[in-house]
């Protein structure tokens, strides 16, 4: 604070500003001196206080998806929690490690008030049999208690196409057949996996 003269009967403002850059309280003072030549005036003390409230990200579970075939889709559903007193910013979440596994909703930057919840819908369609795993990276922009980006692991597996083929008839018979002459008769296949 600079300074400033105050004549008798007027009056100055002092602001206060606070930006807390932690989740720690704040419990300060601010101490202005005071000078007069004609007058006997003590010093001023102003507490200064705050609480300080922050947003908390709770850590989703990992992810699991149902066994799904080749061709199909699974999805679930990741819920993100505000268990803080303010609302929590999150980047836009990015899912790494593998090209079967998209985010369906919730794929811009969230806002999440505080004491509430957002869901990600995370869908996985897998290209080839077997194990697949991948990372849901979620970036808590505004929770001083993390620092980065947080990785949710899921994981699915693969499963062949189950095809089971039938035809209308196992043999076909023509009988005695002229030469020269054509004859047909139809076979029809389904595949009724």
């Amino acid at each position: 604070v600079g300074l400033s003269e105050v004549p008798p009967g007027g009056e100055t403002t002092v602001v206060a500003t606070v930006n807390p850059s932690s989740g720690s309280d704040i419990d300060e003072t601010i101490d202005i001196e005071t000078a007069s030549s004609t007058a006997a005036v003590d010093d001023i003390t102003i507490d200064v206080s705050a609480d300080v409230v922050v947003p908390e990200f709770n850590q989703p579970d990992d992810v699991l998806f149902d066994t799904t075939k080749i061709g199909s889709a699974d999805r679930q559903t990741v819920e993100i929690e505000n268990t803080g007193d303010s609302a929590l910013r999150l980047a836009e979440p990015q899912v790494t490690g593998t090209s079967d596994m998209s985010i369906l909703s919730g794929d811009q930057q969230l806002r999440i008030p505080s004491g509430s919840s957002e869901s990600i819908t995370i869908g996985f369609t897998p290209s080839t049999v077997g194990s697949v795993a991948g990372t849901l990276e979620l970036e808590p922009l505004n929770d001083p208690t993390i620092e980065g980006t947080q990785e949710i692991q899921m994981r699915g597996t693969g499963t062949p196409l189950e095809s089971e083929i039938e035809t209308s008839t196992s043999a076909i018979s023509f009988g005695d057949i002229s030469r020269g002459s054509v004859e047909q008769d139809e076979v029809i296949i389904e595949n009724t996996g």
